[in-house]
């Protein structure tokens, strides 16, 4: 369990540059974290830096692709040679993309797997072995409440978030299984004000397709919602008392419960799935 407080501990954060990762930035440095922040988005990351270290933070920013295994290996030998290890990995990168399931292309399923998915994986692989023998530290992989119950229209995304929460349950197990110190979560947000839906503005040219990105809107349950009701910051929050209680499943929007009850009862009664949000 990573006890409070949290001061002095070190926090690592991948998709930092914005959003959920900023806002959780934010709050690590409020509770007198040391920090290791890394994104694509270069100028995002010094934003949150700068806005980090007015809180007293110390800060190392690392641009850092999360599609590619060796970013994950040099962010992690990163917080070791500054800060001596990572107490809080957030795995937390993400991009969506909304469209019918059979419309995505080959480099759409490359370009959201490959964030959303590998990202997660890169990290458990570069980060867990150096933590394992680590007291207090965690692991916290973010997915998103459509890991739990699927959101209509975003496909790509559905399938990497559930995977998501799939191989967390799966290294909680082996964990334990282990013997071993380090601890994890999974982190599923509800309806939060990012800038997900603009991810396409980083995607790269080897991965999108000829005539550029098709241009999207906001799903009306996507995660990233402009008319959310949860800011970034209040996420973090959320996330940091879960964290304090040692809680595997966060939730910044327990009524997603009641959506998760339905998709099972449905599927114990052998009935059609339905539209989860539909309540």
């Amino acid at each position: 369990m990573v006890e409070a407080p949290f001061d002095g501990r070190v926090a690592v954060v991948t998709g930092a540059a914005s959003g959920l990762g900023a806002g959780l930035a934010h709050e690590a440095a409020r509770l007198g974290m040391r920090l290791v922040l890394a994104d694509v988005d270069e100028a995002g990351l010094q934003a949150t830096a700068s806005s980090a270290r007015a809180r007293g933070a110390p800060v190392i920013v690392e641009r850092c692709d999360v599609t590619r295994g060796e970013d994950l290996e040099r962010l992690a030998a990163s917080a070791v040679r500054h800060f001596g290890g990572t107490d809080l990995l957030f795995s937390n990168a993400g991009v969506t993309l909304e469209r019918p399931l059979w419309a995505y292309t080959e480099k759409d399923w490359q370009w959201v797997l490959g964030v959303n998915l590998w990202g997660v994986i890169h990290g458990v692989r570069a980060f867990v072995p150096r933590m394992l023998d680590r007291t207090g530290a965690r692991v916290v992989n973010v997915a998103s409440v459509a890991g739990l119950t699927p959101l209509t229209g975003l496909g790509a995304y559905n399938a990497s978030k559930h995977a998501v929460v799939a191989l967390t349950e799966t290294l909680h197990h082996d964990l334990l299984a282990q013997g071993a110190k380090l601890r994890c979560s999974v982190l599923c947000p509800g309806r939060i004000e990012t800038a997900i839906e603009q991810a396409q503005r980083h995607r790269p040219a080897a991965l999108t397709d000829e005539g550029g990105p098709v241009p999207q809107q906001p799903h009306r349950f996507s995660p990233a919602s402009s008319t959310a009701a949860m800011t970034p910051e209040q996420a973090a929050q959320i996330t940091f008392e879960a964290l304090r209680q040692g809680r595997f499943h966060i939730l910044t929007h327990p009524r997603v419960k009641r959506s998760v009850q339905m998709r099972t009862e449905h599927f114990l009664d052998d009935r059609d799935p339905r539209d989860p949000y539909s309540l």
